[in-house]
């Protein structure tokens, strides 16, 4: 398979793959106060596929949690700078005084309420930062920025620690081997079909050939998955088990689905040659409305194979309907889902039930959907739902 995104080396045969700024918060890693070592944090390089963030591994960094010892204040006009150690190493932390004000104010007694409160936060942080001593412990939490080519810290949180035993140090050197061995070390993968989506992209890139890669959900293309889902439940459904399985590369030898598929590719490639359009842009006109398909539950993706989907047919369809009642009756009667389960419970608890060990999230949030309509179900919030009866 061609790598698809350039390399980066992080340690002795590794080699991992950069992503796409666009993807970046499909990375948990990127949505949260990364907890690392500060000689990690201060040797972090810029993420080479978009601004903004710092690579450790490949994945996108731009927001830390330390705790630490500061061994440097610097007071300035706007800020203090502190010099925090973690025993590791020294990264700066930018702490912000209140803007407008450089020491607290007197509250005006004829202030609103909001002014009032402001200025309580405001006098809070002026007092945290005035208290704070060489040899104190800090708790920091911001946004990784280079300035004069060093990392540093910009708080949107900071706190003195009162920790005479060092309880709060030891658990953060307790924590972050876990942290780095079940997380941060781990590779950041992208999901399967982002993945498709980009190898094919770099695809057409190298080949200089257009892919194409249309909306399924443009209105104008609406039609394909209207007839391929017609011709999916009329020759491959059967009506004596509810379902029947197919592979992708199948559907090529279906001459009605050839058909359909290869119009948007013809339509896009303006010069194919004798006007027949590259089998590559039919297979992936042939996914993309498969994939569509999947997460409307008109079809569901069946057993280990990756390319493997079954087609539902209407006594699936209320196969479906009656598996999610019975769930929901049985674990509504506990205590911890006495409130209604959520739609991603329903689902784990189908992916131990044949036919349904593939069942997307989504298929299950509108068969749930059509059982609210029948009045069997209600729905406690956006997500969780309880049997009507």
């Amino acid at each position: 398979m061609k790598l698809f995104f350039p390399k980066v080396g992080m340690a002795a045969g590794e080699n991992l793959d950069f992503v796409p700024h666009r993807f970046w918060h499909t990375d948990s890693v990127y949505k949260s106060y990364v907890k690392l070592y500060i000689v990690d944090i201060v040797s972090l390089l810029d993420y080479p596929m978009g601004k903004g963030a710092f690579a450790y591994k490949n994945h996108p960094v731009y927001r830390v949690d330390i705790l630490g010892w500061i061994v440097r204040v610097e007071e300035r006009a706007k800020m203090f700078n502190y010099g925090v150690d973690d025993g590791t190493g020294v990264v700066n932390c930018c702490c912000w005084k209140p803007k407008g004000r450089d020491e607290p104010a007197a509250v005006n007694p004829d202030s609103s309420f909001r002014e009032f409160v402001t200025d309580k936060v405001q006098t809070h942080q002026m007092q945290q930062l005035t208290c704070m001593e060489l040899g104190d412990i800090i708790h920091v939490r911001g946004r990784l920025n280079r300035y004069r080519n060093r990392v540093e810290v910009s708080a949107s949180y900071f706190r003195k620690v009162e920790d005479q035993s060092c309880k709060a140090e030891i658990y953060r050197m307790e924590e972050l081997p876990n942290m780095y061995q079940n997380v941060y070390d781990r590779p950041f993968v992208l999901p399967s079909i982002v993945a498709s989506q980009l190898r094919l992209e770099s695809e057409e890139s190298e080949s200089g050939e257009s892919i194409v890669l249309f909306s399924i959900q443009q209105p104008s293309r609406a039609h394909l998955v209207d007839r391929l889902c017609i011709h999916l439940r009329s020759q491959l459904g059967d009506p004596s088990n509810g379902f029947q399985n197919f592979f992708l590369r199948e559907l090529e030898t279906i001459e009605a689905v050839m058909e359909i598929a290869s119009c948007p590719c013809l339509e896009y490639k303006q010069d194919s040659v004798g006007g027949k359009a590259p089998i590559r842009q039919i297979r992936n006109v042939i996914k993309q409305s498969v994939d569509r398909l999947d997460r409307e539950g008109i079809v569901f993706r069946s057993g280990n194979e990756k390319e493997m989907f079954q087609v539902a047919q209407e006594s699936l369809t209320s196969r479906l309907d009656k598996t999610i009642l019975k769930i929901l009756r049985a674990d509504c009667q506990l205590p911890k889902y006495e409130k209604g389960c959520h739609y991603l419970h329903v689902m784990d608890r189908l992916h131990n039930l044949n036919p349904f060990q593939n069942i997307s999230a989504q298929a299950v949030k509108l068969a749930l959907d059509r059982l609210e309509e029948q009045s069997e179900v209600i729905s406690t919030t956006f997500k969780h739902f309880i049997p009507f009866s």
